[in-house]
């Protein structure tokens, strides 16, 4: 071992020693000067998670970000801690805690504002209709910073934020630019099923294209033949365009996926007394 080695393995021994009595300050002081501990102390953080003992995990992840005070990725973790545990708050300090930070190992920079927007969401559907709006709004400019920055640690990440976003557009009232969104989701993800049926909604309700909205709809049966949505929506639009017969079908699927649709079976009553 070299000297260099031993000097690194002195501080980190040094650094647990002192967490033992209580000094946690004075070990954070040490173990900034050693490389290698924000790492190992997110290992021990997900140890901790792993095994359930999710307090000492906030311990140690809190650690390693004390440790690495210029390190962003334990904040990320200690967010996503917060988030299992059912602490919203907490996790919203922590991603705005870390999105602050110079140095990112793991986690893309766009993830902290994807967070952010998940729980401004998440927190806009619990809420009144005038709070809603203002996070739902909030949610949104989360989304775009996220995209914006396009710094996601997984490909599939920029797909689901881009989802996100025009989920809450569409609940603001800014459809327009919700389509653009599942449509830009589609042109990544064509096997999308939620992008394929809220596209086609959007299609039908503000350009009047039937024939496109039925082909989305098709295409999300293709992709989840077991979901009623699609069924229940091209059964709208065959009754709203005089395709009874076909109609009369996707009310019956509908009804064999969840035999309590009273709005499936009232709609299919009235179409079979007609006939």
């Amino acid at each position: 071992m070299s000297l260099a080695q031993e000097s690194e393995s002195a501080r980190r021994g040094l650094g647990f020693a002192l967490v033992t009595q209580g000094r946690e300050n004075d070990a954070l002081l040490v173990w900034r000067s050693s490389s290698g501990m924000p790492a190992e102390l997110m290992t021990w953080g997900f140890q901790a998670w792993k095994e359930g003992e999710y307090q000492e995990a906030a311990d140690w992840l809190e650690r390693a970000a004390g440790a690495a005070p210029s390190l962003g990725d334990p904040w990320y973790y200690l967010g996503m801690l917060y988030e299992e545990t059912g602490r919203p708050e907490q996790a919203t300090e922590a991603y705005s805690q870390g999105r602050e930070r110079l140095q990112l190992l793991a986690v893309g920079r766009s993830e902290f504002y994807f967070r952010l927007g998940q729980l401004a969401k998440q927190k806009g559907q619990s809420s009144n209709w005038l709070t809603s709006r203002d996070l739902f709004t909030q949610a949104a400019a989360f989304y775009a910073q996220a995209i914006s920055l396009n710094a996601f640690s997984e490909p599939s990440s920029e797909a689901i934020t881009h989802f996100d976003l025009a989920d809450v557009l569409n609940r603001l009232g800014r459809d327009r630019e919700a389509l653009a969104e599942y449509e830009w989701v589609l042109a990544h993800e064509p096997q999308n099923y939620w992008a394929n049926v809220r596209l086609g909604l959007l299609v039908w309700e503000l350009d009047g294209d039937s024939t496109k909205a039925e082909t989305l709809l098709l295409r999300a049966l293709a992709v989840e033949e077991d979901k009623k949505w699609a069924y229940q929506y091209l059964g709208q639009l065959y009754l709203a365009t005089g395709r009874q017969a076909e109609a009369v079908e996707m009310y019956r699927h509908v009804l064999a996926l969840d035999p309590r649709d009273v709005g499936a079976q009232e709609s299919l009553n009235s179409l079979e007394v007609e006939e």
